[in-house]
């Protein structure tokens, strides 16, 4: 996506996980980089967060959800071997 021509639509998933359908009207870059593009109601997006086709947008929700879940598994992990070592100290 490095040479886009505007406007041009995209697909964004919003924080809640909603695919939106967004019309990016300029780029968001400054002297230090490309950062991203600029929708038409103002707001702005990382190129990260900007999929082609809403199947990529899918794609990437899923997984951003498997990199929660693994971040979760290793936090359940940690709090199990703390319980453990706090029952091990009652005893």
């Amino acid at each position: 996506m490095s040479e886009r021509t505007y406007p041009y639509d995209g697909w964004v998933l919003l924080p809640s996980f909603k695919l939106k359908k967004v019309t990016f009207v300029k780029n968001y870059g400054s002297w230090s980089g490309d950062h991203g593009d600029i929708t038409d109601a103002g707001k702005y997006y990382m190129l990260s967060a900007i999929h082609a086709t809403r199947s990529d947008a899918i794609t990437a929700g899923h997984n951003q959800l498997n990199l929660q879940k693994v971040r979760l598994d290793k936090q359940l992990a940690v709090m199990q071997k703390r319980r453990a070592e706090l029952v091990k100290a009652e005893a």
